[in-house]
Order: C-alpha cells, then sequence, then structure tokens
C-alpha cells in the first residue's frame, strides 16, 4: 500500500515539472517572437533624388524598403534634422519653399510594432537641391532717345540677366543683347540705342551656388519704342502769300507732325 502510494505521488509530481517546464517553455518562446518582432532592423532607404522642383516646392523619390510601413521626410539644415512629411509611397514633394534657396532632405524608413512604436532604420544620404528662382515682373521702360530704362521687382537670387532685341522679337535666333545685373538693383539703363525703333525686352532671374548656376523662367517680352530725335528745321520759306514752306534734316521717325501757329501783323502807328 506505502510503495502504491509513493508511486502515485512521484507520478504526479513528474506530471506538474513536465507541465511546469511546458509552460516556461512556451512563454520563452512567446517572448522571444515578440521581441525578434519589435528588433527587426529596418534598412536604410537608398537612392534619393530630385525628381522635379519649381520655385517653391521640390520632388523627391527614393526606392523601396522591405517590411518597412513607412517613411519620414527630413529637412537638414546646419546638422539638425526637421521632420516635414511622412508618407507611405516611395515619393515625396516639399512644398511652400522660399525660391532660389538651396535645400537638403533626407528619408528614413520604419516599421510598426506591436506596442505603438515605430522601429526606425538609419537616416538615408542627403540629396541637396535648389529652388529655381520666381520669375521677375518687368514694371515698365521708360524711353529716350537713345536709351531705355527697366524697372523690375526684386527677387530673391545671385543676379539678373537682361536682354534686349530689335530683330527677334520671339528670341528664336539669338540675335540679341545680354547684361548681367547685381541682385541689389531692381533698375537698368541700356544705351546706344537707335531713336524712334521698337525693342524687345525681357528679364530672369539666376541663383549660383557651388559654381552652379539655376535660372529663373524670363519674365514676360515687354515691347518699347525709342522716342524719336528732334526734328531740326533748316530753313523756311514764303512761296506765296498762303503758303509756308518748312524744311528739315533728315529723321528716322515713322512720321513728322508739324504745327503752324498764325501771328497777327503789327500795325504801324
Amino acid at each position: 500500500m506505502k510503495k502504491s502510494l509513493c508511486a502515485f505521488v512521484f507520478v504526479l509530481t513528474l506530471l506538474s515539472c513536465v507541465f511546469a517546464f511546458g509552460a516556461v517553455d512556451a512563454f520563452t518562446q512567446e517572448t522571444t517572437q515578440e521581441t525578434t518582432q519589435e528588433t527587426t532592423v529596418v534598412q536604410t532607404v537608398n537612392n534619393l533624388a530630385v525628381t522635379s522642383s519649381d520655385a517653391q516646392s521640390i520632388a523627391l523619390s527614393w526606392s523601396s524598403v522591405e517590411n518597412a510601413n513607412g517613411y519620414e521626410v527630413y529637412n537638414v539644415s546646419d546638422g539638425n534634422y526637421t521632420l516635414i512629411g511622412d508618407t507611405a509611397e516611395c515619393g515625396y514633394t516639399a512644398s511652400s519653399l522660399t525660391s532660389g534657396t538651396l535645400y537638403s532632405f533626407s528619408v528614413r524608413a520604419y516599421s510598426d510594432t506591436d506596442s505603438g512604436e515605430k522601429n526606425y532604420g538609419s537616416y538615408s544620404e542627403t540629396v541637396t537641391y535648389i529652388t529655381t528662382p520666381s520669375q521677375v515682373n518687368i514694371e515698365s521702360v521708360t524711353p529716350k532717345v537713345t536709351t531705355f530704362t527697366v524697372k523690375y521687382t526684386a527677387v530673391n537670387c545671385t543676379g539678373y540677366e537682361l536682354q534686349y532685341t530689335s530683330k527677334d522679337p520671339e528670341y528664336s535666333q539669338g540675335d540679341h543683347n545680354s547684361t548681367i545685373i547685381s541682385s541689389s538693383s531692381t533698375s537698368q539703363k541700356n544705351t546706344g540705342l537707335t531713336a524712334a525703333k521698337d525693342y524687345y525686352v525681357r528679364i530672369r532671374a539666376y541663383v549660383i551656388v557651388d559654381g552652379v548656376q539655376t535660372n529663373g523662367e524670363w519674365s514676360i517680352i515687354k515691347k518699347q519704342c525709342t522716342t524719336p530725335e528732334k526734328v531740326k528745321i533748316s530753313s523756311i520759306s514764303t512761296p506765296s502769300e498762303k503758303s509756308v514752306k518748312v524744311n528739315w534734316g533728315k529723321n528716322p521717325a515713322q512720321g513728322i507732325k508739324l504745327n503752324v501757329r498764325q501771328t497777327a501783323n503789327s500795325q504801324k502807328m
């Protein structure tokens, strides 16, 4: 009887140990799986590049990362990373930027964990690009006989390029004059022109960073005619009592307007 009782107790003890070890093993496997899931390595984003840009935006693209749930886009300045976007796509457009300005960007991928936190990969290599300068607006073109002065709105840039021509209104033949203007100026006087002649004027801004020039869009072309030369009367004669003959030198104007004023004859006392 005592032997049977001891045997029964031994069996119960053995079963308890088996269940206990099984529970510990199951807990260990579950914990290992959760730990493995939370510490899955997220790869670094590759092939970050600029696909397009304008005065106020820069479009980016990159290669997808396996098991990534999303990507965070950062503006990088002086070693500081500022989050500007979060997307599930392999592309993002940074908007509301300043024209004619240098920007640097970096992207890092992340995966979501069961705890609700994000498991991040490393930051990608940065890509740097310049927004194009804004289009310059010509406010006025003031003509004189052999000059005209162009006034325009200022934009963020390194300088301006002004062009004018009298032969190629559409700027399709390359027959034009160019002038480089400082970024601090908002007007330009052009000299050595021909009187009473039509000229076509345009201007654009440009930015130079690290020796690379980025040009803005050309302004709308403005047409302006220079002022005619002053007519020089060479002689006046009276062929008859009812006619006056006026002679003047050669003038390139399209036409000449002659004003004649009649005065009363003086009477002798």
